[in-house]
């Protein structure tokens, strides 16, 4: 390499990538006419980009747009980093680096400081669009024959890409770090290549990522026990609940999924949330303890065996951790006392039914059910005052709330609201 070589350092990568002006166009070319080492960089870049246009599959303008957006904007948030440990620097702190004067194209940032930031986001987006399926394994590339025949014979370039791609393992690996600090990356590992490795094999990226645990839920405003009944969530409630499962197996048998309807008076709930409610959760029954109570809850209900599906609901709404588990419970307990109370001579069940459903919207207030919630609680409240006449108060309020915004009204709801409003005029 010449000795004006650094001169021209910077200005290579402009060269190739059609990014300099006429001045400096003529001013690197009439270098490189004189340096064989500048010569052979600018060659070897070419001939990468070649590679990579050829292999890259066709995109739409789009799709190329949004992902270089992304890198640039991983870059600049990487160059506002080096200017404020720039700035750090002036007023006497430390700084681990130095920024750029200017803006740098990616392939600079190769050999500049920002090389690694880039090289990171790079791999993270561009690799798995390269093959057709990026969880799938893949076998590696087919060898090119100009490749094969532009290898040399005395094995050196072997050794200078051993250690080029040792520094760059180092640099990589660093990278990550940086860009999970600043959100690029996720906790999912994903590991810089080893000295050596075949390079045109893809990285390995892990299928599936464990869930983490739940984080507990915080407390409703209101549960349908009693608050004597209460308990610590962390051990009390998972425990009546293993002890609960070892009670009821075997699993209720799906013979009796027939007799459902049958053993379930109809009700507005069933009718318009019923199907989602008895289907099995689409979370695997072995992965926690909670949904596995709740599928077996939700075949005792398909088996007929109410007493039996009411209690494993019961348990998962009171105090269990997790919104979703303890949501679909305890919903699926209020359509239960819903189907009971509003056809049932004793007060006291109406009035639990009734309660229940009052909890329930106290406690998810922006439940995608509420309108379900609603309209069973006209429905339970239509047997309440025929029961209690002293609830109509109560019962037009709730009648009220539920008509609010409504467009139409469903038969059965109609004649419960009727039903109200004869009750109350007696």
């Amino acid at each position: 390499m010449s000795a004006n070589c650094h001169e021209f350092e910077e200005r290579l990568a402009g060269y190739v990538d059609g990014e300099l002006g006429p001045d400096d166009v003529r001013a690197v070319e009439a270098h490189l006419a004189t340096c064989e080492a500048c010569r052979a960089t600018v060659a070897a870049w070419q001939e990468a980009d070649a590679a990579l246009a050829s292999s890259s599959p066709a995109r739409t303008e789009a799709e190329w747009e949004r992902l270089a957006s992304r890198v640039e904007t991983a870059i600049d948030v990487e160059a506002e980093r080096l200017a404020r440990a720039e700035a750090a620097v002036s007023t006497g702190a430390p700084a681990a680096a130095t920024p750029p004067a200017r803006r740098q194209s990616p392939r600079r940032a190769w050999f500049l400081g920002t090389g690694a930031v880039a090289a990171a986001v790079l791999v993270g987006l561009f690799w798995p669009w390269f093959s057709q399926d990026a969880h799938r394994p893949r076998g590696p590339l087919p060898a090119s024959p100009e490749a094969d025949s532009r290898a040399p014979a005395d094995g050196s370039d072997d050794l200078l890409q051993k250690k080029a791609e040792g520094t760059r393992s180092t640099e990589i690996s660093d990278a990550q770090e940086r860009l999970r600090a600043l959100g690029y990356l996720n906790e999912q590992e994903i590991p810089a290549p080893a000295v050596g490795a075949d390079r045109t094999r893809p990285l390995e990226i892990p299928e599936t990522v464990p869930n983490p645990e739940p984080t507990p839920a915080a407390r409703p405003i209101d549960a349908p026990a009693k608050a004597a009944e209460r308990r610590d969530v962390s051990t009390s409630t998972s425990d009546d609940v293993r002890r609960w499962l070892a009670a009821t197996a075997p699993p209720v048998e799906a013979e009796g999924k027939a007799r459902s309807l049958e053993s379930v008076p109809g009700s507005v709930l069933r009718d318009e949330a019923a199907p989602r409610m008895l289907a099995a959760p689409p979370v695997p029954p072995d992965s926690t303890i909670s949904i596995r109570a709740l599928r077996r809850a939700h075949e005792a209900r398909e088996a007929g065996d109410l007493a039996t599906a009411r209690a494993g609901y019961e348990l998962l709404a009171r105090d269990f951790p997790g919104n979703a588990v303890r949501e679909e419970a305890w919903f699926s307990l209020t359509d239960l006392q819903t189907a009971q109370a509003r056809d049932s001579d004793d007060l006291a069940t109406v009035r639990d039914a009734a309660r229940s459903l009052d909890d329930f919207l106290a406690a998810f207030p922006t439940s995608v059910r509420r309108e379900a919630i609603l309209g069973a609680r006209v429905l339970v409240w239509a047997r309440l005052v025929e029961l209690d006449p002293s609830g109509c108060v109560e019962a037009n309020r709730r009648v009220a709330e539920w008509q609010h915004g409504q467009e139409m009204i469903p038969r059965d709801l109609g004649r419960a609201v009727q039903r109200i409003q004869a009750a109350c005029a007696r």
